[in-house]
């Protein structure tokens, strides 16, 4: 019996594994595909009653990143959400009720890498941050008017939601939206999943 395709590993480094992909046609033939893989990434939205949460990091060399969410990499071992509950831990030292919000595939099929948005309501302190000792990471709290005079300034680094948030603005006022981002909204949930997710169902 012929195997019609065989895979194995070309590079494996600290992020990517490039993997090539032999596959066999019916007249005999070989053909080589490539793809790459990383782990997924995980993103959250830290919401309270009076603001959002967002961190300004500083990087070597002077890079900054200001008005970002909490994010980081699915390790090996757990899903999307245990990823997105850790970090908050790490990196804020609270917990909260964490809803997924989307899944985008950004790269399509040439690189395997998924990003699952989450938003984290009602957060409140749980325990002492446990950052990386390299990090350099301040939380700010910002109120519901001025996270949108960000989003409208094109100031929160994260392009993907403040897109998504743009898109929702115009379909429901300012007002709902806060109160979605604080309480929660069916509605706008559906709205988001329905026209910006990669797939149907909630991330593994």
């Amino acid at each position: 019996m012929i195997k019609r395709e065989e895979e194995r590993v070309v590079y494996q480094g600290r992020l990517f594994t490039l993997r090539e992909i032999v596959r066999r046609e019916y007249d005999g033939r070989e053909r080589v595909y490539e793809y790459a893989e990383r782990p997924d990434t995980i993103a959250v939205l830290v919401t309270q009653h009076s603001g959002v949460i967002l961190l300004h990091e500083e990087q070597p060399g002077g890079v900054q990143r200001e008005a970002s969410l909490v994010y980081g990499k699915v390790e090996p071992g757990e899903n999307a959400e245990e990823a997105a509950m850790r970090e908050v831990r790490e990196e804020l030292g609270m917990q909260g009720r964490l809803d997924w919000l989307f899944t985008l595939q950004p790269c399509g099929k040439s690189i395997r890498w998924r990003i699952h948005q989450y938003i984290m309501r009602h957060a409140v302190a749980c325990c002492e941050p446990s950052r990386e000792p390299g990090e350099r990471i301040r939380a700010v709290s910002v109120s519901y008017e001025d996270f949108f005079q960000l989003l409208h300034a094109k100031r929160l680094d994260w392009e993907s939601l403040q897109l998504i948030l743009f898109l929702a603005e115009e379909t429901y006022s300012r007002e709902r939206l806060m109160m979605f981002l604080r309480e929660g909204d069916e509605e706008i949930h559906h709205f988001i999943q329905e026209r910006f997710t990669c797939s149907s169902s909630t991330p593994l």
